[in-house]
């Protein structure tokens, strides 16, 4: 990972292109109110982009190395980097219905460092991102609560997997008509990866590894804000921090 990501992620917040992720987060918003109060209520929809970062703690599975069991070796240290972008599609069925897609690529890093005797394995990986999920959402007055449930896995090769569930719980404050909306809460994430291919151990040259990871800790807080910058763009970012921290930033238009 290095420039290409990063500027990638700057040219996503500054313009349309979507968290995931786990990832990947959703461009929701309330509805843009209609031109007229009596007229009948139509489905609204809306488009953009989401830029992410994604650093978790995980924790050792399942992991073989030359065929050597190894799952149950201690001291084993699990460093994670994701960096993401995608497109996203949400559909708001109802009040308190919105349905999405998202679509991007991925670029992440995994390190495993073992007992000095053993190797150090690091898995680097791209691809395609895919996900979809539900908001459901109750707002009354200036306030409202929402829980927001996305799923996102990965397209990755035959070497490697991820994939993960996330369900985000809000509650937050609502300035005027939604122009501005500010919300804490906490979050459920569960995360899987497999990596598999070749390291270099000492003395043997090439071996084969194969190696599941999943979320050392399974909760974490949420921060959030999402404005209206203009009549129908909507600006998100969110953060989601404690065994994992993951940042993530959109640009979202409203049809």
């Amino acid at each position: 990972m290095g420039c290409r990501q990063l500027v990638s992620i700057l040219l996503l917040v500054s313009a349309p292109l979507a968290l995931l992720a786990g990832h990947a987060v959703a461009l929701e918003s309330g509805p843009i109110p209609a031109d007229n109060p009596g007229e009948a209520r139509r489905v609204t929809w809306g488009a953009g982009g989401i830029a992410f970062f994604q650093a978790q703690d995980f924790e050792v599975r399942e992991l073989s190395v030359a065929g050597f069991d190894l799952s149950d070796v201690r001291g084993a240290d699990v460093d994670n980097a994701v960096l993401g972008s995608a497109f996203a599609v949400d559909f708001e069925l109802f009040p308190w219905l919105t349905l999405i897609g998202v679509l991007g690529v991925v670029d992440g890093e995994t390190e495993l460092s073992l007992r000095s005797y053993l190797p150090r394995i690091t898995a680097e990986y791209s691809g395609v991102l895919y996900g979809g999920g539900a908001v459901l959402r109750h707002t009354a007055k200036s306030l409202f609560g929402e829980v927001a449930i996305q799923y996102t896995g990965a397209d990755l090769g035959v070497h490697h997997d991820l994939s993960s569930l996330t369900v985000r719980p809000r509650l937050g404050y609502r300035h005027g008509d939604g122009d501005v909306e500010l919300w804490a809460g906490p979050a459920y994430w569960r995360a899987r990866e497999r990596h598999s291919g070749t390291v270099d151990a000492r003395f043997v040259g090439d071996v084969r590894y194969d190696l599941l990871l999943r979320e050392s800790s399974a909760f974490s807080v949420l921060l959030g804000c999402r404005a209206r910058v203009a009549a129908r763009w909507r600006l998100q970012v969110e953060l989601a921090a404690y065994e994992a921290l993951a940042v993530d930033a959109g640009l979202a238009y409203r049809f």
